[in-house]
């Protein structure tokens, strides 16, 4: 059994495994960074130190988180924080069972993101590959 962080982005919801998680904080704004890509939302103040904020509805294809009071900074990373999610909502803890994973939806099968579906149709995320993403560390 597997803990995960469920985080609502672009309308839906996704399970994120916890062990990727360093920190869950409420949204205090970004700091635009200019010529960059869309899904690069900017820059957010962690504890003193500037990490990057991805905008995942936008790494989804989806349309842009619309900020809020209930938006959420989901920090990932290892050791120390690599970079930061922003997610339309992040609130709940869940345990899976990740033997029992479904495939993924089929309008999530070429993002290379998702791993698959727990038991209740919530989207899970492949935490490990979305720490190695390429597109985020260019």
């Amino acid at each position: 059994m597997t803990q995960m962080l469920l985080l609502a982005a672009g309308g839906e919801e996704f399970l994120l495994d916890l062990n990727c998680v360093r920190e869950l904080l409420a949204f205090e704004g970004v700091t635009p960074v200019p010529a960059v890509p869309g899904w690069f939302a900017g820059l957010v103040v962690v504890r003193g130190e500037l990490i990057a904020a991805v905008d995942f509805a936008i790494l989804l294809g989806r349309q842009p988180i619309a900020l809020s009071a209930v938006t959420r900074v989901v920090v990932l990373g290892g050791e120390a924080a690599e970079f930061a999610l922003l997610a339309e909502a992040a609130e709940e803890l869940r345990t899976i069972d990740e033997q029992a994973l479904q495939p993924a939806p089929p309008r999530f099968e070429s993002c290379g993101l998702v791993r698959g579906a727990a038991a209740d149709g919530k989207v899970v995320l492949a935490g490990k590959v979305l720490l190695e993403d390429k597109r985020i560390y260019a």
